[in-house]
């Protein structure tokens, strides 16, 4: 994630507390979003530190469980996935606070959702004054309401479907344990979304995009991103570096800071900035080519998978993005 002509990351923050005399380490913090629509409480484990979002799991109840994917992986293609639900309008959850969240939820187009790992949040990380809106009733039916200042280009905002993937059991091989989900642990990991935005006509300076966090690949990129739906983004100062074919379908290649720094996917060929409204992509696929050319090991690990738009301006007034439909698939091999 980043704008202008420098990288920006927002940090995990352990508050400690000096009373007087007495020096005190704070081993948990108990966070409560303000907004009364929504109250999300941290757990005890502490957040990956390279984690933007900085929610926590906790291990579910063992009847909650899923323990099988629900669907067999498919390769990239053009076919939506349907709604999940059809809200009418409404909403079960809203908050406008910057760092609100609705959830946690237990959704079943998301393989390891557990009621403990899945969120949509507001996440105005750059920009804690922001004017947005998140108003959810589960990863597949949400929107956000933006105002962010004309022209700006630097991302300010990522509103977005986190999901943690910290749940993998290496002995029963499913999603009952407390470990990143390792790749070569997987034969599937698919993702399949519907979304509407504001053009970049509009004055729209953003993009839709899946922002994968890995992890046990020192030396190489810990943040893998998948830009879908380019309005007014371009290449946001990354660097070309190859086009491949997968399944069929050309996807270039940027990085942003160099090889080891923030790693981009966007369907295509260079430059060409496609405007993907609905898909269902091959997210393994994708992390795959970057092991077989070297910029990851094959050893890496996923621990936190989320989708949502990077918004930098919004034309200076108020804009909606709606999400109506989402999934995450993910096969044990």
């Amino acid at each position: 994630m980043f704008g202008g002509q420098h990288a920006m990351r927002a940090r995990c923050i352990r508050v400690t507390t000096l009373l007087g005399a007495v020096a005190a380490l704070v081993l948990a913090v108990t966070v409560a979003v303000s907004d009364p629509a929504v109250s999300v409480t941290a757990a005890t484990k502490p957040c990956n530190p390279h984690s933007k979002h900085c929610q926590t799991s906790t291990p579910p109840p063992t009847s909650s469980v899923v323990s099988t994917p629900r669907t067999s992986s498919t390769p990239p293609s053009s076919t939506p996935v349907s709604s999940s639900t059809s809200s009418g309008g409404t909403f079960s959850c809203t908050t406008s606070a910057p760092s609100g969240n609705c959830g946690p939820y237990s959704y079943r187009q998301i393989t390891n959702s557990n009621g403990y790992n899945t969120y949509v949040g507001n996440n105005c990380w750059a920009d804690p004054q922001c004017a947005q809106t998140v108003s959810a009733n589960s990863p597949g039916d949400w929107k956000v309401v933006a105002r962010e200042p004309a022209g700006n280009t630097a991302v300010m905002t990522y509103p977005n479907v986190q999901q943690l993937t910290n749940n993998w059991n290496p002995t029963a091989r499913n999603f009952t344990g407390s470990n990143d989900v390792p790749l070569s642990a997987l034969s599937g990991l698919t993702s399949s979304y519907s979304e509407t935005m504001p053009q970049a006509s509009s004055g729209t300076i953003a993009q839709i995009a899946w922002d994968i966090w890995v992890a046990n690949n020192s030396g190489s990129s810990d943040e893998i991103m998948v830009w879908m739906d380019n309005q007014g983004r371009g290449t946001g100062g990354a660097q070309f570096n190859r086009t491949v074919t997968i399944a069929g379908q050309p996807w270039s290649l940027y990085f942003y800071g160099g090889t080891s720094a923030e790693t981009i996917w966007m369907p295509g060929t260079q430059n060409q900035f496609q405007h993907v409204t609905a898909s269902t992509v091959d997210l393994r696929a994708l992390l795959n080519a970057l092991v077989s050319a070297g910029f990851q090991p094959p050893g890496l690990t996923i621990g936190q998978i989320d989708f949502g738009w990077e918004i930098c301006s919004t034309g200076g007034v108020s804009q909606t993005f709606r999400v109506s439909g989402y999934a995450l698939t993910m096969s044990a091999a």
